[in-house]
Parts: structure tokens; C-alpha cells; sequence
């Protein structure tokens, strides 16, 4: 049963694997070990720039994110990472995750990127407030946590449109170990249900 929007199979299914959103062009499904080959390839100088991850050639990127994004095939309770796909063809174009804070508990923190030639359309806002409406209408967060580089206009922009209000700005340490100055943003909204699937 799709969370809302059925007629045109918007929304969401809780699954015992994981949660499935579904947005107008969009899928957003849990990670499959076949996935990671489709990850690495849509990371382009973009994405590797903003995400802090290696560029300098695939199997360095494939070192970096495989632990990462294969060990996301068995998530810790309470944490969704997601291949963002194209609903028309199920092309892998991206990756989505949100992960519970250990305090407060409705409070959780989220992360994405869309790979060169989905970005500017539209896309990730698309996908950010159908992961918004997840987490407070089924997940139980009422704050919702992400952050970007103070230079990533298109990122602050996209955060501002979805109902983000930026509350700390500071340095923050990629994992290719870039220190950038960074801008913290929060959106913050009642809380309806909590999935008893979700720890």
C-alpha cells in the first residue's frame, strides 16, 4: 500500500527491507549489491568536488565507496540509504540517505547526490520532499538535519525551497580531507506516526 497518492503510485511502501518511494519521475529504492558499478559511474568531478570523495580515478572511488555503500545493504535499524533511479528506465542516477541522530530521537539527518545530466531539473527537490513527507508522516522525525558547503549555491538554494532554515555555519572535514567552510540547515515540522519497522 503506497502512503499517499495511489491513483498515480506517489508516495511510499514500508517494506521489511526498507522503505520504496516512488515521486512523479522518480524511484527510491534500497541499495542492491549490483548497484555499486551504477554509484561509482554516476559520480562525475561534481559530485566527487561537493561529496568530498576521490576523482582521481574509478578503482580509487570503488576502494572508497564500496564498505560504504555495500555495507548499506544491511543497515543499522533506523538508517535508509537509497540508489535514486530514473522512473522511466530505472537507471541508477544517484544516492539518498538518512540516518537517525542519537539524540534527540525525532531528529535524523540527510545526504544525496544526482549524477551529471539529472542535476537542473528539478530532480533532487523532487526527491528531498518526498523524503521529508517519509520522515514525518511514517519515520516519526519532526527535525530533519543536512548540511553543504557555504559555496554550494544550488545545494542552499534546493535545502531553502524544501523549508530548511540554516542555524550553524562551520568548518567541517570531507572524507578526501578537504576542510570546507560548511552551513548547517534544519527543517522542522510535527511529527505524525512512527513505522514500527524502523527501530
Amino acid at each position: 500500500m503506497f502512503g499517499r497518492g495511489a491513483r498515480s503510485r506517489t508516495g511510499w511502501q514500508c517494506r521489511p527491507g526498507g522503505h520504496y518511494l516512488t515521486t512523479e519521475h522518480l524511484v527510491l529504492r534500497a541499495h542492491k549489491r549490483r548497484d555499486l558499478a551504477a554509484l561509482i559511474a554516476s559520480v562525475d568531478s561534481e559530485v566527487a568536488y561537493w561529496q568530498g570523495f576521490p576523482a582521481a580515478d574509478r578503482a580509487q572511488l570503488s576502494r572508497f565507496l564500496t564498505p560504504r555503500h555495500l555495507g548499506a545493504l544491511r543497515p543499522p535499524p533506523g538508517h535508509e540509504y537509497w540508489v535514486v533511479c530514473d522512473r522511466a528506465t530505472g537507471a541508477v542516477i544517484g544516492a539518498r540517505s538518512v540516518v537517525p541522530s542519537r539524540e534527540p530521537r525525532d531528529e535524523c539527518s540527510t545526504g544525496s547526490w544526482l549524477a551529471g545530466g539529472w542535476r537542473g531539473k528539478g530532480l533532487g527537490t523532487e526527491e528531498l520532499r518526498a523524503v521529508l513527507a517519509l520522515a514525518q508522516c511514517h519515520l516519526g522525525y519532526s527535525t530533519v538535519v543536512a548540511g553543504t558547503a557555504a559555496t554550494n549555491v544550488a545545494a542552499l538554494r534546493q535545502y531553502e525551497k524544501c523549508g530548511f532554515e540554516s542555524y550553524e555555519r562551520k568548518p567541517h572535514r570531507l572524507p578526501d580531507g578537504r576542510v570546507v567552510d560548511s552551513v548547517w540547515l534544519r527543517r522542522t515540522a510535527p511529527s505524525s506516526a512512527h513505522c514500527p519497522r524502523h527501530g
